[in-house]
């Protein structure tokens, strides 16, 4: 999808489009239409969705290199791919934790819009107490709406990560463009996890090995 095309509702996407890596594979048949319009006013490429099922972090990270889609993290700040995440629970292995995996094995991702998309709705009382009890949500805009259906930013409260969470009902689409642009704008630095920080930083964000488990944990449902 390049600078100006519409998508199947007839809008026009005015800005560069970006690359879109599903790490953890497609979410459900059922859920990836209206998926597909979300990511849309993310910014997404339509035409460049990549959501292979490989099982494990470790494999898709091995994909992506070999793919070298990591190219376009230039010296010139070129757009860093869209990462969705598609399995979501618990919160701290399948968000938390394996975003931090993919950021220091995917250096390119830490500039990444990060969105998680939420689709067990039988769930959500138990999601949202754990997305509070691990981070922050941006405010609710609106209460006769759920609040993970409003396309709101949740920040993880060690690493000061930001993701948006976005759910088959979100539909309001210019809020989701307004999430967008505000995740755009700087902020402070995240804490890279890698081999090589001193212990007492590791124990301050995640240690070392909670991410090592996330490189083999299997990516089914």
């Amino acid at each position: 999808m390049g600078i100006g095309q519409k998508n199947q509702g007839g809008n026009v996407q005015t800005t560069k489009a970006r690359l879109t890596l599903f790490p953890h594979g497609p979410s459900s048949p059922e859920t990836q239409e209206k998926l597909r319009e979300l990511l849309f006013h993310c910014g997404a490429d339509l035409n460049r969705i990549i959501d292979p099922h490989l099982h494990t972090l470790d494999r898709f990270v091995k994909f992506v290199s070999r793919s070298r889609f990591d190219d376009l993290a230039d010296e010139e700040g070129a757009s860093a791919p869209i990462m969705v995440l598609t399995k979501t629970e618990p919160v701290l292995h399948r968000v938390v934790l394996d975003t931090s995996f993919l950021v220091r094995d995917l250096p390119v991702t830490a500039k990444s819009l990060w969105v998680v998309y939420f689709t067990e709705k039988v769930k959500e009382p138990f999601f949202e107490d754990e997305l509070r009890s691990l981070g922050e949500f941006s405010q609710a805009l609106d209460d006769e709406i759920p609040l993970l259906d409003q396309a709101l930013i949740w920040k993880d409260k060690r690493t000061q990560r930001r993701y948006l969470i976005l759910t088959p009902d979100t539909a309001k689409m210019n809020r989701v463009e307004e999430r967008v642009r505000l995740l755009a704008l700087p902020q402070p630095a995240v804490p890279r996890l890698r081999t090589g920080l001193s212990s007492t930083t590791l124990r301050t964000v995640y240690p070392e090995e909670m991410m090592e488990e996330a490189r083999g944990r299997d990516s089914k449902p």
